[in-house]
């Protein structure tokens, strides 16, 4: 993913989602659905599968996601540089 994509990813809305796809990773296993097929064509993949995924997918924007720190340094060092 680029820079600029990373950039634009807001923190709280990739933690909120995170935070949802856990609550319904519980809610698979609480109704004891997360082993079936995660199609009506009898797809070998689960729908645990597929939320652990989703769950990965979202961890991973989470630990490469620029922090508002990283953003502000980011812009003064950009500044620092155009001023030299």
């Amino acid at each position: 993913m680029s820079k600029e994509k990373k950039e634009e990813i807001c923190l709280n809305d990739l933690s909120s989602a995170l935070c949802d796809a856990y609550d319904i990773k519980d809610r698979l296993r609480a109704y004891d659905i997360k082993d079936k097929p995660k199609d009506a064509e009898g797809s070998d993949t689960t729908i645990g599968d597929c939320i652990d995924d989703i769950i990965d997918f979202l961890e991973q924007l989470e630990k490469d996601a620029i922090t508002p720190t990283e953003e502000f340094v980011n812009i003064i060092n950009a500044e620092r540089i155009e001023n030299e």
